[in-house]
């Protein structure tokens, strides 16, 4: 449930991006914002979510981590390759930030943002 409302907030802030940030600021300062407010927005689910974690063991928040950037990844390159067509090398050029585009923090924060946000509330 925890990673469904991450997908929505992460469509919601595609949206957000390519409609309000883009037109106003350009695609080199919406790309890389969107990415900071996506990362900040899967720690904020995490800080929220991870009381109701059990048992509460550093493991289950790094299990929950890993479940989620496989998710993640599952979504994303179904996405890529059954409904937008891109190639590997498009899809893989997403995962360099040289271009702005800091999708790689967004998947490291997904990784890590359950076991963080325990760590910040003094789960563990």
């Amino acid at each position: 449930m925890t990673w469904g409302l991450i997908l929505a907030l992460a469509i919601l802030n595609a949206v957000v991006r390519e409609t309000l940030l883009a037109p106003a600021l350009g695609e080199t300062v919406a790309l890389p914002v969107s990415g900071v407010v996506l990362s900040a927005l899967i720690l904020l689910v995490a800080g929220l979510s991870v009381p109701y974690f059990r048992p509460v063991e550093p493991r289950v928040f790094w299990l929950s981590g890993v479940l989620w950037l496989g998710l993640t990844l599952l979504f994303e390159v179904g996405l890529a390759f059954l409904v937008v067509g891109l190639a590997w090398r498009e899809l893989l050029a997403s995962l360099d930030p040289r271009d702005g585009n800091l999708f790689i923090l967004v998947l490291v924060m997904t990784l890590l943002a359950p076991r963080l946000a325990a760590k910040i509330r003094n789960l563990v």
